[in-house]
């Protein structure tokens, strides 16, 4: 199955202010949210997200639906292959293959719109102890301009107010936003990054005397602890941690 869709990414001021006029909290308009989990898997690696291919188990409704998703590069088109499911989580095509549960993605959506060619949500998205909100429209083929002006709309809409005129340059409509399971991957992959970087140890003595012979070396070495990829001057009587500010702008020392 072929899936059309173009997406805004949205500030939570942006979202709220959607939510307000459009969504649940309006008097004009009671709709219910909708929450869905999405389950990733892949290599420890992330080989398939790599290869812009989500494997993906989806709990909504109570029921649990596998999908692998293949996403085309610089477009809104996607193609999905519904997968077999035997035991949930536990046993399911995605298993077979060696991969792994990764995480989760839990999703509370809202529908704006509806009709038989274009349908627009809201999408408040938890995963990672991160939250980020958007807005997806999923578009019958031969009806992008429909699809192209809701989004119009709904950019306007935003833009038009004033306390988010300062989000101008983020409205500006991006061609391959990423998707869900995309941004998922990024920010694991950066979680996985960060717990493996050294930690700064609070029982370490950073003060610590360093055996130099010249001076100079051991003040270099003592400001690169302390403040390690800072740029240090030390000739500066008006040092700031970051630059000199010696009236003749000559320093002794500075580390970038």
């Amino acid at each position: 199955m072929t899936e059309l869709e173009k997406k805004l990414l949205l500030t939570e001021d942006e979202y709220d202010y959607l939510m307000e006029h459009l969504g649940y909290e309006s008097p004009l308009i009671q709709k219910p949210l909708t929450t869905q989990v999405n389950y990733y898997f892949d290599t420890d690696d992330f080989s398939m997200n790599s290869q812009d291919t989500t494997c993906r188990i989806r709990l909504k409704d109570g029921k649990y639906k596998a999908t692998m998703k293949k996403h085309a590069s610089g477009g809104d088109q996607s193609t999905e292959t519904e997968m077999e499911i035997r035991n949930g989580l536990e046993s399911n095509a995605f298993t077979d293959m060696g991969l792994k549960l990764q995480g989760e993605l839990v999703t509370q959506r809202f529908v704006v719109l509806k009709d038989a060619h274009c349908e627009a949500v809201l999408d408040k998205n938890e995963y990672l102890g991160h939250k980020d909100f958007e807005l997806e429209i999923e578009y019958a083929p031969e009806h992008e301009k429909d699809a192209q002006v809701i989004l119009n709309i709904f950019k306007d809409m935003l833009t038009r107010r004033k306390c988010f005129l300062a989000y101008k340059e983020s409205l500006k409509e991006v061609p391959d936003v990423p998707s869900k399971s995309s941004r998922f991957f990024e920010r694991m992959s950066s979680t996985k990054a960060t717990s493996q970087a050294p930690a700064f140890h609070a029982s370490k003595n950073y003060n610590r005397t360093f055996d130099y012979l010249d001076p100079d070396d051991y003040m270099h070495d003592y400001f690169d602890s302390m403040m390690p990829g800072e740029s240090v001057c030390m000739s500066c009587g008006n040092f700031d941690g970051y630059s000199c500010q010696s009236p003749s702008g000559s320093c002794y020392y500075e580390h970038y």
